[in-house]
C-alpha cells in the first residue's frame, strides 16, 4: 500500500535526519550530493553487490554525460539503519565501460564480489556523525574520469556551460611551437578536479565527434553535421558510378569544400583519394583532414602554413563561400581544363536565416553580405522558383548553388550531393540531370530523425523539367546499413498556401493593440510587427508558413500573431480556409516523411468544391487541441471569444448544427461533450469563457502540488478524444489532403 499523504518515505526521513537538500535527487538517481552518490535499498534482502552495480551504472552514465563522478558510494538500507561506504576508485575501469540497459536492470548478473566497503550504523552517533561528515565536507571529494569518445562530448559541454565564453579551442587546442599552453582536455584547470588530462596526440580519435565538440553558438554558426560511415560508403557507389563515366582521356578530380574532419573520404580506394581536393574551415577538422590525408591525397586547401591559421579557430582563406569567382586558385586549373572531370562530393553545412547580430569579429563566415557567393546568387534570385532572399540566406543553398554555377560544366561533370530536398523541390536553384540517389535518416548525422537525401545530379545544357524523383530509402540499426524496401518519391512544388489567404480589408476593421503569441495568450512586453485588427466578422488569425511542415510552421489563434505572416479567418469563408490548418498539421510519424512531404497550393482551391472534404476539416479542426484559439479577456477591453470550438452558442457550433453526422462524428462528439461537461464542474472553470480542447488542457487539466492531475477523470477523457481525432484525421482527411495537393 503506498504511503498515505501525510506519511514520509524512509528516504524523505534519511533526507531530514542529515539535512540534505531536496535538489540532491536529481540526474535520476536516489542523491547525489557533495561527491556522494545515494543508492536507497528497501530491504536488507538486496544484496550489496547488486545495490553496488546499479550505482556503478549511475557512475558510468554520469561519465558519459559530464557530470562529476562521486567518489564515495553510499547503498542506505533504511530497513536496518546501515549505509555500506563504498569509494568508486576501486571500480574505476567498470565505471569506464557502456551500460545499455537501465541502471535497475540485470544488476544480479555482476559477478564481482565486494569486500572492501566501511559500514555505518546511522542510529548510533559516531555513524550519525560521519555521515554528517561526509555530507557536509568544505571540498566534495570526487572520482577523476579518463577522457574517451564515448564521454568527450559531455565533459566539452561542461566546461561551455562553466565557460559560457569559451570556444572549442579552448577545450581541445593542444601545444605546439608557438604555444606553450594546451586547452582544457589536455591541461584542466576548470575541470581539474573531475578529468585525468586527456595525453593523445592530435584529435584523430574524435573525428566523427568535431562537430558536438562546439560550443552551441559555433555549432548554429557552422551548421556542421556528420556524415556516417555507413552512409558515406553507400554514396560512394554514386561517386564511382560517375568516374566510370569520365570520359575516355580525362583526369577528373573530387572536390570537397567542405570536408570536414574527411568522414566522406573514409572508405576511398588510394586511387581514389589521389584524386581529391579537399578543404575545410573549421581548425579542429583541418588539423585532422591534414592528419589523416595529407600525404594521400592530391590538394589540402590551404597550403599548411602557420600563417594560415586564424585565432577564432578557423582557416584563412579556406571559407569556400568567400573565394573570388566561387574557386579556390588551387582548383582553378583543373575547372579551367576540359580535358579534367570535376566530380563534387559535399555534405554542405546547414544553417538558416541569419541573425543581424551574428555578423561580428570580422568573421568572413558570419560577414554573409560581404561573401562572393552571397552577392553573385542574390543577383540571380530571380532565376529560382523560389525567388525569396531567405533562399540566399541559407547556408546550404550557397554551397549548392555555387556548386553547379563554377563546377559543373561540361559532360561528365557530377555533383554528388548530400542535402534536405527542398533545395530541388520547392526552391528550385539546381539545373542538372537526375542520375539516382538515397534518403537517408538524419538522426545518424547528430541531429533529429528525417529525411536527407543523397542525390547524384550530372550537368546538363537544358533546363531541369523532372518533377518526381524516386530515391532508395535507407537507415542504420544496429550498426548494419538496412534498406527500407520502399522508394522515398520526391515531388516537386510550386505554389505555397499564401495564394490562398485572404488578404481583403473591412472598412469597419478596427485597430487594436491585442496581438497573440503561439501559445494562444495574448502577447504582453513584446514588440510586434505589422497592425492587428479586431472586426465582429474575424474569428480567428492563421498563420500556414512556407512550404515545411512542423509545430512552428502552423499557428491558429483568436486574434492576430505578433509578427502576423498570416491571415483572418472571417465568418463568410473560415470553413474554406481550414483544410490549410489541417495539411500543416499532418503527422510525420516515420522519419522518411519528414522534410519529404511539403504543403502546397499546387491545385489552386479546388478543394473548396468539395463540401464533405470543407466539412471534416472544419470539425476536426474545432476539436483539436492544435487550435490555439481562446477565450479572454483582452487589454484593450474587448473579450475575445473562441468561436472555433463546440461551446454554447459559437459561431462553430451554429455551423455543426446544420449538418447530419455520420457514426464516426457522433461518437467524437459524444466524447467532447461528456469531456466539457466534467470540465463545466471543476472550479477552474471560467462560465464567462467558451472552451476547445487546447484552453481545457491549458487551464483545467493541471497537475497538483504532488505532481498528479487534479482530475485525472478529466485528463483520461482527454486522451480518449486525442486518440478518436487522430483516427478521424488518417480515415477522413489526409487521403483528400494528397488528391487536392494540399499535401505533396
Amino acid at each position: 500500500m503506498p504511503p498515505l499523504p501525510s506519511e514520509k518515505t524512509a528516504q524523505e526521513l534519511f533526507y531530514e535526519q542529515f539535512n540534505l537538500p531536496t535538489e540532491a535527487v536529481q540526474h535520476n538517481c536516489d542523491g547525489y550530493h557533495n561527491g556522494c552518490l545515494l543508492e536507497f535499498k528497501k530491504s536488507n534482502r538486496t544484496t550489496i553487490n547488486a545495490a553496488l552495480f546499479q550505482a556503478v551504472k549511475y557512475l558510468s552514465s554520469f561519465r558519459v554525460r559530464g557530470i562529476p563522478v562521486p567518489a564515495n558510494i553510499l547503498l542506505v538500507f533504511p530497513s536496518i539503519k546501515t549505509v555500506y561506504l563504498i569509494k568508486s576508485e576501486k571500480y574505476f575501469h567498470d565505471v569506464h565501460k557502456l551500460y545499455h540497459d537501465s541502471a535497475s536492470r540485470n544488476t544480479k548478473s555482476w559477478k564481482k564480489q565486494v569486500t572492501q566497503y566501511e559500514t555505518i550504523n546511522y542510529s548510533k552517533s559516531e555513524g550519525i556523525a560521519r555521515l554528517n561528515q561526509l555530507f557536509h565536507k568544505d571540498k566534495p571529494q570526487w572520482l577523476k574520469i579518463a577522457i574517451d569518445e564515448h564521454c568527450v562530448v559531455g565533459w566539452a559541454q561542461t566546461f561551455y556551460r562553466f565557460n559560457p565564453k569559451a570556444k572549442k579551442e579552448d577545450f581541445l587546442y593542444e601545444s605546439d611551437d608557438l604555444f606553450n599552453t594546451s586547452g582544457e582536455l589536455r591541461e584542466p584547470v576548470v575541470l581539474a578536479d573531475y578529468i585525468i588530462p586527456y595525453l593523445e596526440t592530435g584529435n584523430k580519435k574524435f573525428k566523427y565527434i568535431l562537430d558536438k565538440l562546439n560550443d552551441k553558438l559555433s555549432q548554429k554558426e557552422l551548421g556542421a553535421f556528420y556524415t556516417p560511415p555507413l552512409y558515406a560508403q553507400k554514396a560512394l557507389e554514386l561517386v564511382r558510378e560517375a568516374i566510370k563515366e569520365v570520359p575516355e582521356g580525362n583526369d577528373y578530380v573530387i572536390i570537397d569544400r567542405c570536408a570536414g574532419s574527411g568522414n566522406l573520404q573514409e572508405a576511398m580506394s588510394d586511387e581514389e583519394l589521389s584524386h581529391c581536393i579537399l578543404n575545410t574551415y573549421e581548425y579542429y577538422e583541418y588539423m585532422v583532414l591534414r592528419e589523416h590525408y595529407g600525404d594521400r591525397v592530391r590538394e589540402i586547401i590551404p597550403p599548411t602554413t602557420d600563417d594560415d591559421y586564424e585565432p577564432i579557430g578557423k582557416v584563412k582563406g579556406s571559407n569556400a563561400l568567400n573565394w573570388k569567382g566561387g574557386l579556390h586558385p588551387v582548383m582553378r586549373p583543373y575547372v579551367d581544363n576540359p580535358k579534367c572531370t570535376v566530380i563534387l562530393f559535399e555534405n554542405p553545412p546547414f544553417r538558416n536565416d541569419i541573425a543581424g547580430n551574428d555578423r561580428r569579429n570580422g568573421d568572413p563566415l558570419k560577414m554573409e553580405e560581404s561573401t562572393f557567393v552571397y552577392q553573385a546568387m542574390l543577383e540571380e534570385t530571380s532565376t529560382f522558383d523560389n525567388t525569396n532572399v531567405s533562399t540566399v540566406k541559407d547556408l546550404s543553398n550557397r554551397f549548392i548553388w555555387s556548386g553547379m554555377k563554377y563546377f559543373l560544366r561540361q559532360k561528365g561533370d557530377s555533383f554528388i550531393l548530400f542535402s534536405p530536398v527542398k533545395y530541388f523541390k520547392s526552391l528550385g536553384i539546381i539545373n542538372a540531370k537526375f542520375r539516382g540517389g538515397f534518403a537517408f535518416n538524419r538522426k545518424h548525422f547528430h541531429a533529429s530523425p528525417s529525411t536527407i537525401s543523397c542525390i547524384r545530379w550530372d550537368w546538363t545544357n537544358r533546363k531541369q523539367t523532372q518533377t518526381e524523383f524516386a530515391l532508395k530509402t535507407l537507415d542504420i540499426e544496429d550498426g548494419k546499413l538496412v534498406d527500407i524496401n520502399i522508394d522515398t518519391v520526391i515531388k516537386k512544388v510550386s505554389e505555397p498556401f499564401t495564394i490562398l489567404f485572404d488578404k481583403r480589408v473591412f472598412s469597419d476593421d478596427i485597430e487594436t493593440s491585442v496581438y497573440c503569441e503561439n501559445n494562444g495568450c495574448q502577447t504582453t512586453g513584446r514588440k510586434c510587427d505589422g497592425k492587428s485588427y479586431w472586426n465582429k466578422n474575424i474569428l480567428a488569425y492563421l498563420v500556414p508558413k512556407g512550404f515545411s511542415i512542423s509545430p512552428q510552421d502552423i499557428f491558429l489563434l483568436r486574434s492576430t500573431r505578433y509578427n502576423i505572416r498570416g491571415f483572418y479567418l472571417r465568418a463568410d469563408n473560415y470553413i474554406e480556409k481550414l483544410p490549410l490548418f489541417c495539411a500543416k498539421c499532418f503527422c510525420q510519424e516515420k522519419w522518411y516523411e519528414r522534410d519529404v512531404f511539403f504543403t502546397t497550393a499546387d491545385k489552386g482551391d479546388a478543394y473548396t468544391k468539395d463540401k464533405d472534404f470543407l466539412f471534416r476539416c472544419f470539425f476536426w479542426t474545432c476539436l483539436s487541441q492544435r487550435n490555439h484559439c481562446l477565450s479572454f479577456d483582452g487589454s484593450d477591453g474587448r473579450f475575445y471569444r473562441n468561436e472555433l470550438c463546440f461551446d454554447k452558442d459559437t459561431a462553430a457550433s451554429k455551423e455543426l448544427a446544420a449538418h447530419t453526422l455520420n457514426p464516426d462524428e457522433k461518437h467524437i462528439l459524444d466524447a467532447w461533450n461528456q469531456l466539457l461537461d466534467k470540465a463545466k464542474n471543476t472550479s477552474e472553470y471560467n462560465p464567462h469563457f467558451t472552451y476547445g480542447l487546447y484552453q481545457i488542457i491549458q487551464e483545467i487539466n493541471i497537475l497538483n502540488a504532488d505532481k498528479e492531475y487534479l482530475h485525472p477523470d478529466i485528463h483520461n477523457d482527454i486522451q480518449v478524444l486525442k486518440a478518436l481525432l487522430k483516427a478521424y484525421y488518417a480515415k477522413y482527411i489526409v487521403k483528400k489532403l494528397f488528391e487536392y495537393e494540399l499535401l505533396k
